[in-house]
């Protein structure tokens, strides 16, 4: 499940999370209101593995097991990343909105990146086009690393995504 924060929430405050459905509501939980919390989106509902990635080409980055057409980004090549909390965009965007396709908003906090501990250049990070509350952050592969899975990592305002988020190389 996705849920985009409201966007009035005051940094250093709390705020209280809960899941209606059908079926009931869950009990309300009380978080702390923080600029950034990066996440990256992964094909395991337990945020660990495989990220949720794009190759260049179009393909889905993996190993073959996720789709049987998924494949290993190339060294050098770009690929897209899907994650969550990387803070503000500009030009700002309404709150349960679909990021526009025509005019890129990008956060308004640099995004830093490394695969394989080895430092990767950020070419685009910003709302994705057509959805809304996630971001895209299109990182190229360094020449540098090894192949197969690679750790992938996202920073932002002294925040680093969560360990264990592997994309593919070859």
């Amino acid at each position: 499940m996705t849920a985009q924060a409201p966007t009035g929430l005051t940094p250093g405050g709390k705020t209280s999370i809960q899941v209606s459905t059908p079926s009931g509501n869950s009990l309300a939980v009380s978080v702390p209101v923080v600029p950034t919390n990066p996440g990256i989106f992964t094909a395991d509902v337990g945020g660990m593995g495989q990220a949720s990635a794009v190759n260049q080409d179009g393909t889905q980055n993996g190993d073959g097991t996720i789709t049987g057409s998924d494949t290993a980004a190339p060294r050098g090549s770009v690929i897209a990343v899907y994650a969550s909390g990387l803070g503000p965009v500009s030009p700002a965007i309404p709150q349960g909105t679909p990021a526009p396709t025509s005019t890129l908003s990008q956060t308004t906090m640099p995004v830093t990146a490394t695969i394989a501990g080895t430092p990767a250049t950020v070419m685009f990070a910003g709302a994705a086009p057509g959805l809304i509350g996630v971001y895209q952050v299109n990182v190229q592969v360094p020449l540098s690393v090894p192949t197969g899975a690679d750790r992938i990592v996202l920073s932002v305002g002294g925040n680093a995504s969560q360990k264990g988020v592997t994309i593919q190389v070859r």
